[in-house]
């Protein structure tokens, strides 16, 4: 995530919704509702404990009409700062009372700045598909795969060439389910064969795991308690087994040092003298 902060540039009383803002121009909803769409009028400000969501669609300049769609919470904060992240988008946290016309300011000014993170989310490749359809083009272990959806009474997942062929009756959402199953099972294999293998290679180093657990992450792709429980995120059975290895590595190096301090990554240099080139590569996927 990319973020950005600086002082609010002058603040006005009333809501952002006033008299200032045209219709259709702005919406505004409780933080957490969904339908950003409907306008909300004389509800008042938030309490403490809530915050307000504004969804503003800004045009970036009249030449070529483009808009910068970002979002923004109000919070109990004293500056305006923008963050940019994969899933979330453009959000802009203002302090409450802040005027559209500051924050649409701010977000100008910042245009290019905007544009620059954006362009890099773009780039990269998101792992969590939400739908499928016969055709499809699915990762596993680095290898692109063709999905081939094939009617059956009997529902079964089969990998074989680059084909990944998903037996369905029909229904509605249980290609997904399928899908995830497989790979969450391939996961739990490919991950414990990688691990005690790594375990071995290293086992000068003293590694004494209190456990490996294997499943879905949304943010990160692996971690380990102060207790010693690793966990590994199951996407990377979607990617090259060498990020695998360098996931595992990272979590064991915890074990020894629970930071990122100069220590740790001393010893992670040592087992893996090219980590950075290959986390670097590994920033390329998301998973939300």
């Amino acid at each position: 995530m990319s973020v950005i902060n600086d002082r609010c540039g002058g603040v006005r009383g009333g809501p952002p919704w006033g008299s200032g803002v045209r219709a259709g121009r702005c919406w505004v909803a409780p933080l957490g509702v969904r339908g950003v769409g409907r306008q909300v009028l004389g509800a008042g400000w938030p309490t403490d404990s809530q915050s307000w969501v504004l969804g503003v669609r800004c045009k970036e300049n009249k030449k070529n009409k483009v808009e910068i769609k970002y979002k923004i919470v109000y919070t109990r904060r004293r500056s305006v700062s923008i963050s940019i992240s994969p899933d979330k988008g453009v959000v802009v946290r203002a302090p409450y009372l802040t005027s559209a016309e500051t924050i649409e300011n701010f977000v100008r000014k910042k245009e290019q700045w905007i544009r620059k993170h954006t362009a890099k989310h773009k780039e990269l490749t998101r792992l969590n598909k939400k739908l499928f359809a016969d055709g499809d083009t699915l990762l596993y272990l680095g290898r692109e795969h063709r999905l081939k959806i094939t009617y059956s009474t009997q529902l079964y997942v089969n990998q074989y060439d680059n084909i990944i062929e998903v037996g369905t009756g029909g229904r509605d959402g249980i290609i997904k389910v399928l899908i995830d199953i497989w790979y969450r099972k391939r996961a739990e294999v490919h991950i414990h064969t990688r691990f005690r293998e790594i375990l071995a290679r290293y086992s000068s180093f003293g590694f004494r795991p209190a456990g490996l657990a294997i499943r879905p992450l949304k943010s990160r792709w692996g971690s380990c308690t102060s207790k010693g429980k690793i966990t590994i995120s199951s996407e990377l059975i979607k990617i090259d087994p060498v990020f695998t290895d360098h996931v595992i590595i990272h979590e064991l190096c915890h074990l020894k040092y629970h930071n990122h301090s100069k220590d740790f990554y001393n010893l992670l240099e040592e087992l893996e003298p090219n980590h950075k080139a290959i986390r670097k590569d590994l920033r390329k996927y998301i998973t939300r």
